[in-house]
């Protein structure tokens, strides 16, 4: 018997995987470190702590979970959800916003793990594909719509879909020519290289030039380019993050519906990385660990934490053998965030706006909506029915 307890995705680990790891690991740090922080802007947190909620569930997944390939960290799915809830209670950009982010994370962690223990993870098995493609998709609309001011360099505003538009409409005369450019060239950069090779770390070229160009022409100081400005590194703060009896009614509605996006997509990735339905134990135990990684990122400060069907075929089409490589990820960016914070302040905020419509368009899965036409006009029409409730009126509601 090993004296160690060794995670079940280590067991039988072999010397001649290690290569293979760690060259996975770097592809998926290059994709991961731009998204992490765009998906941290997105929920209206500093950008650092997206990199602290990919670390947290990455590590915590890792000796956890049951899938090989499975890469866990900030989602841009449930990253809105979160954000409107916590606006919903508190200001945004305040201490109380951040710890009620924290907070929720805590929550959706313990839903989680209940989920998993009480072996409830079959009613994934129900879960409507039209249902979950149609909120996906509305999701991605909602999400390039708030990022549209940041690509375009203007204020906008408004709360809805329809009333950020509204606000839009007034502010094109002062759109920031220099922001627009950036968003447009990194943007362009990421579609090519996916276009060649999906594995090409893209997005981290497109944010180390958009850096530096931004250093060396001065065009945060004299073109107006809005940049994401100090990005305090260092070891997270461990602190356990509470809110008022009288919020926590108002944070339940969002944190069942996140926990419910976590467990179809926990579901989703699981079946594309095994090809097929994974047995009902292991699935239990993955919402566990999923669960756990989100305990872990609510006590760093950081928000819940969901797996990412890109990165995990990242992950696996990189080489990667074992979970070894998103250990050896969440080392990496840890680092980042510890020595080599500084010259993110120069990272423009159309930089990420731009990875974030990138990624959008891959949660508005078009196939699908036309293989669900193709098969009954009613799925379809429920399918386009929460579409349209989750991108115009809200995602609790659809």
């Amino acid at each position: 018997m090993s004296a160690f307890w060794v995670p079940p995705t280590l067991r039988g680990y072999r010397r001649d995987w290690l290569g293979a790891d760690a060259l996975a690991a770097l592809t998926l740090v290059a994709v991961a470190l731009p998204s992490q922080m765009a998906t941290a802007r997105l929920a209206d947190l500093p950008a650092v702590v997206g990199l602290y909620a990919f670390v947290a569930g990455s590590l915590l997944y890792s000796f956890l979970g049951t899938k090989p390939h499975l890469s866990v960290g900030a989602d841009s799915t449930i990253a809105p959800v979160l954000a409107t809830a916590a606006a919903a209670v508190a200001v945004v950009g305040t201490t109380r916003y951040a710890t009620t982010m924290a907070f929720t994370a805590l929550l959706v962690g313990a839903v989680l793990i209940a989920v998993g223990l009480l072996r409830l993870g079959w009613v994934s098995e129900f879960l409507s594909t039209p249902v979950i493609t149609g909120v996906l998709a509305g999701i991605a609309v909602e999400i390039v719509v708030r990022q549209v001011p940041v690509i375009l360099g203007v204020k906008g505003g408004g709360t809805t879909t329809v009333g950020r538009l509204r606000v839009l409409s007034g502010q094109i005369g002062h759109t920031n020519g220099w922001s627009f450019g950036i968003a447009l060239g990194v943007l362009a950069l990421v579609v090519i290289g996916q276009l060649i090779d999906h594995r090409l770390p893209a997005a981290l070229v497109g944010l180390v030039l958009s850096v530096t160009a931004v250093d060396a022409l001065g065009l945060a100081s004299h073109h107006g380019v809005a940049v994401i400005g100090a990005v305090h590194g260092g070891l997270p703060h461990i602190a356990l993050p509470s809110a008022p009896w009288s919020q926590l009614r108002l944070l339940v509605a969002p944190v069942l519906t996140v926990s419910f996006v976590c467990i179809a997509q926990t579901a989703a990735t699981v079946r594309a990385s095994s090809a097929g339905a994974a047995p009902a134990g292991d699935f239990n135990r993955d919402l566990i660990a999923v669960g756990a990684g989100s305990l872990a990122a609510g006590l760093m400060g950081a928000f819940a934490v969901d797996p990412s069907p890109p990165n995990s075929a990242i992950v696996s089409a990189s080489g990667s053998r074992s979970q070894l490589t998103n250990v050896m990820a969440a080392v990496v960016v840890l680092v980042v965030v510890l020595v080599a914070s500084a010259p993110l302040a120069q990272l423009p905020q159309a930089t990420l706006g731009a990875t974030l419509v990138f990624v959008a368009t891959k949660l508005f899965r078009a196939g699908e909506l036309r293989a669900v036409l193709r098969f009954d006009r009613l799925e379809f029409a429920l399918a386009a029915s929460t579409l349209v409730v989750v991108a115009l009126i809200g995602i609790d509601q659809g």
